[in-house]
């Protein structure tokens, strides 16, 4: 089981019941929550689908997810979707049904994370900047492989691929 977010009214050993009339009416009055019967689970990119069923009440403000089911139990209402802006969500239930957002291990949430710009570390090359030339304008060609002090050496200073290459080539040439 997965991290949970849990949205209560007290804390500890302090814990009042939130009658779950009350959590479904808040649900249909939020525009920001719809009422589902079942929610549908899959993994990325594909494979067999997961059905739960409810009733949920589904927040819809999440930036990059459809729905994220909140459900109902036990006096308290949770989450099992608990990333940084599910957290959100918790809090606007919190703020309308008068408590608070506890995480499992007892942290308690009074505002969302932080969702600051992180500047990357690289940059895109300034379109309208200048280009240097191309070192060949064209692709070279060879007749005959190039002359040994044409040819770069290794930089320990051993020989260079053409110091192996070329008595091969003469043998085969003789053939």
């Amino acid at each position: 089981m997965g991290y949970e977010l849990h949205v209560q009214r007290g804390r500890d050993a302090d814990i009042e019941e939130i009658p779950e009339a009350e959590w479904l009416e808040f649900v249909r009055a939020s525009p920001e929550f719809e009422m589902r019967d079942e929610v549908s689970f899959g993994p990325p990119g594909g494979g067999d689908e997961v059905t739960v069923r409810g009733p949920f009440g589904c927040w819809t403000g999440h930036p990059t997810v459809d729905l994220v089911p909140f459900q109902w139990f036990g006096g308290r209402i949770t989450v099992a979707f608990a990333d940084e802006h599910a957290v959100t969500g918790a809090l606007a239930i919190a703020v309308g049904l008068d408590a608070v957002v506890v995480g499992d291990e007892g942290e308690r949430y009074d505002e969302p994370p932080a969702h600051e710009y992180v500047e990357p570390e690289w940059e895109f090359d300034d379109p309208d900047a200048p280009r240097p030339e191309p070192v060949a304008a064209e692709p070279p060609t060879f007749d005959a492989p190039p002359a040994r002090d044409e040819v770069a050496f290794d930089f320990d200073g051993g020989e260079t691929i053409w110091d192996r290459l070329l008595p091969w080539l003469r043998r085969e040439r003789r053939r």
